[in-house]
């Protein structure tokens, strides 16, 4: 974005009109829509500027919720590592720490704050992205509920579930000379104990593999699923494929979620199995 600054003067008697052209570009590049970060991890905040020497303030959005992270960073600096859910003060809308959610966006404000070279500029991420709990390692603890989509329960109906998340592989190149073929998936433990008939198990994966986040759908081999472990008075253990990684040099389960689901959309979302070994 160009701006122009002007000036008069007075020379000789005559009333000149100096234009002072100043190029000063903001534009944020991380997040900008679509990523999923761990509430309590340090990730960083990334922009591109040229221009004077500036200062800038960093919010994080939610609707009509804002929440200050940091002030007063030069522009030039391009960075920020941000522990993610920290902030400095609340902007606008009701207190508290940002909750998880999937409607987020950064946004950062150049302020002038009395140099005249610099002019009120905002970049905002282009789309939303999500921030998640972190994985739970107590039991009995319900973990990442899907953003906007709490657990709902039927009349006379109950259903109990568990899931572990587990993963398998040697890193590439390894002491033990592993080829870096991962694979990801959970092993889910189902009770149902009221009246409502289940069809569907959903499961889902964040993952850091080789520092770069990602993020995996588990499901059932073909015809593997039976349905009827599902009917009223039943239980029994899943195995849910959550793919697979290649060349793998460090992988890491950072989060997941497991929902049952009822024919007419009722949904109950299953809890952390028990302590997980993370880092593989």
């Amino acid at each position: 974005m160009k701006t122009f600054k002007y000036s008069m003067a007075v020379l000789a008697g005559m009333l000149i009109i100096i234009g002072n052209a100043s190029a000063l570009t903001l534009r944020l590049t991380s997040p900008i829509g679509g990523e999923t970060w761990v509430i309590g991890r340090t990730q960083p905040i990334t922009w591109t500027y040229s221009g004077p020497d500036c200062r800038l303030k960093l919010e994080l959005l939610l609707g009509v919720r804002h929440w200050t992270i940091a002030e007063n960073i030069p522009a030039n600096q391009q960075t920020y590592l941000w522990r993610v859910g920290d902030y400095k003060k609340v902007t606008v809308g009701p207190g508290g720490r940002p909750p998880a959610d999937n409607s987020y966006k950064i946004q950062l404000t150049i302020e002038p704050r009395g140099h005249t070279s610099c002019e009120w500029t905002t970049s905002t991420s282009n789309g939303l992205f999500t921030l998640v709990d972190p994985i739970q390692k107590s039991t009995g603890k319900e973990i990442q509920k899907a953003p906007g989509m709490p657990p709902i329960k039927g009349v006379g109906s109950s259903f109990k579930c568990t899931f572990k998340p587990w993963s398998s592989g040697l890193p590439a190149g390894g002491p033990l000379g592993g080829t870096g073929e991962f694979q990801y998936g959970m092993t889910l433990k189902v009770e149902n104990v009221g009246s409502t008939k289940f069809y569907e198990i959903h499961g889902t994966l964040e993952l850091k593999v080789n520092g770069a986040n990602k993020s995996h759908t588990c499901s059932f081999p073909s015809g593997a699923l039976n349905q009827s472990s599902l009917d009223p008075g039943k239980s029994a253990s899943h195995n849910l494929n959550c793919g697979s990684e290649s060349n793998v040099n460090s992988s890491e389960i950072i989060s997941g979620r497991a929902y049952v689901q009822s024919n007419d959309g009722k949904k109950f979302y299953c809890t952390l199995d028990t302590s997980v070994p993370k880092v593989y």
